[in-house]
């Protein structure tokens, strides 16, 4: 008898470890291991753009450098939307501001462009608006990446 319930223990522990390792990872292991390089993609991205944005809006070369920094920023900010996972609901709040940053980004780049536009208009004041404008757009970008920071710090209690 404690032979046959020792085996029937032993075939219940494998049957048990057989489904639960079928189960794999959790709906939020899943997003993170997705969303996670995404993010630090486009967190080098931001970094690489905000190291050169300080530069002289009419020199060609602070230009050329510029538009490849934001074409880079442009297409990881693209693909924080294109993840394909599914979003726990413990999650949902997190990736809608996720998806708040990447549309932010599109707008401050728009905004650098058309700066950068004007300025070789040679329309100062529609240049020095532009200005106006990519600032405000910084300072919302910087408050999403404060709550999406947060809410980071929130799901991962």
């Amino acid at each position: 008898m404690k032979t046959r319930n020792i085996a029937l223990l032993t075939l219940v522990l494998v049957i048990l470890g057989t489904v639960l390792s079928a189960c794999g990872p959790s709906a939020e292991e899943v997003y993170a291991e997705k969303m996670v390089p995404a993010l630090e993609a486009y967190s080098t991205e931001l970094t690489a753009f905000g190291a050169i944005s300080g530069g002289e809006v009419t020199d060609p070369a602070w230009q050329t450098d510029i538009l490849a920094a934001m074409d880079k920023l442009d297409k990881t900010s693209a693909a924080l939307n294109n993840v394909q996972v599914e979003v726990p609901e413990s999650y949902a709040t997190l990736d809608g501001y996720i998806k708040e940053l990447s549309s932010e980004t599109t707008v401050l780049t728009d905004t650098v462009r058309a700066m950068i536009d004007e300025a070789n208009a040679g329309n100062n004041e529609a240049t020095m608006g532009k200005l106006d404008e990519m600032r405000a757009s910084v300072d919302k970008l910087f408050a999403t990446m404060d709550k999406v920071n947060a809410e980071i710090d929130k799901v991962n209690q």
